[in-house]
């Protein structure tokens, strides 16, 4: 028996609908949620970066829990590291939470050993919105994963049981994955499709690389009057860790945990006199967040390729009094 994963579309839409009897047009699930809270949306830190993104075209929407309780989407890291958290485009009028998995993929498809996972105080999430996991998640370049979505508490699956709907496009327009479906509570998994692809993203925090900086390049003690209505020099030295020129200034931020300003001003050149360039950053003394009682402060940041950076000076606050 060939089984079918309902897909839901509006036909004025123009998507792909297939349902468990087969192909079939049919309206997409009501988008207004039953409940008071949101999904889990968390901002992302300064140090989490974009890895694997599929949001566009839309044609193709996953119903779930209408013949298959768990739906999910594979996808291959790009980047490696810990996962920041990832995005989904899923729509319900269900009165059962979302529950949402990363789990392991052998052979294409995704295993029984679950990484992290989260229930949501919602039905929905948007791509618009971060699902954080409590878990440590790592994630490995050039490995599969799954994302994997069930309601928690939901009727067994089956015609008119839906619980909500998952957004994507046929085409096979993301080639690092696919649509998978179990029929059996996620014992066993299906390709639907490699045609098939859900919309997500996936955000990673990349391993940190410890760098050597210079606040206020030529003077020490390091002395900061956190009153200053001034600029603040900081250096990013190049070393036998770091190309100083391959740090993309605009990822770059200073202050008392290194998240807090951003670079007024930066340019390339040789700052401790070694022949190699550096990179001198000014950071409004204001934006930094340097309190009196300071003893060093931090800098954080990544390359043009993706690589996380950090790096911390002393200092000897001023003027305080």
């Amino acid at each position: 028996m060939n089984h079918r994963i309902m897909v839901p579309a509006a036909a004025l839409l123009g998507l792909t609908a297939l349902g468990c009897d087969g192909p079939r047009l049919t309206e997409p699930p009501n988008s207004g949620s039953l409940f008071a809270t949101t999904t889990l949306a968390l901002p992302l830190s300064v140090q989490s970066i974009l890895d694997q993104s599929f949001t566009f075209p839309a044609n193709l929407s996953a119903a779930i829990n209408e013949c298959c309780g768990f739906v999910g989407q594979t996808y291959t890291a790009g980047v490696t590291g810990t996962l920041a958290g990832i995005s989904i485009e899923v729509v319900s009028s269900s009165a059962f939470p979302l529950h949402v998995a990363i789990h392991t993929v052998a052979g294409a498809l995704p295993t029984d050993t679950v990484l992290g996972d989260v229930t949501l105080s919602s039905n929905s999430s948007a791509l618009s919105q971060l699902i954080a996991f409590p878990q440590s998640i790592p994630q490995v370049a050039g490995v599969q994963y799954a994302i994997v979505v069930s309601y928690l508490g939901a009727p067994p699956p089956g015609p008119g049981q839906g619980q909500g709907s998952w957004g994507g496009a046929t085409g096979d327009a993301y080639s690092g994955g696919a649509l998978v479906i179990s029929f059996n509570g996620g014992a066993s998994w299906v390709v639907e499709s490699p045609d098939f692809d859900l919309h997500f993203q996936t955000f990673i925090n990349p391993p940190v690389v410890a760098i050597a900086i210079d606040i206020k390049p030529g003077s020490f003690p390091n002395s900061i009057n956190p009153q200053s209505h001034g600029v603040i020099p900081v250096a990013i030295l190049t070393n036998d860790t770091l190309d100083a020129t391959t740090v993309d200034p605009a990822t770059v931020r200073f202050g008392a945990t290194g998240t807090e300003a951003v670079a007024a001003h930066s340019a390339l050149e040789d700052v401790d006199g070694d022949g190699d360039k550096d990179m001198i950053l000014h950071f409004k003394t204001q934006d930094t967040g340097i309190a009196c009682w300071a003893t060093s402060a931090s800098l954080t940041g990544h390359t043009v390729g993706g690589q996380m950076i950090k790096g911390a000076d002393s200092i000897k606050p001023v003027g305080c009094k």
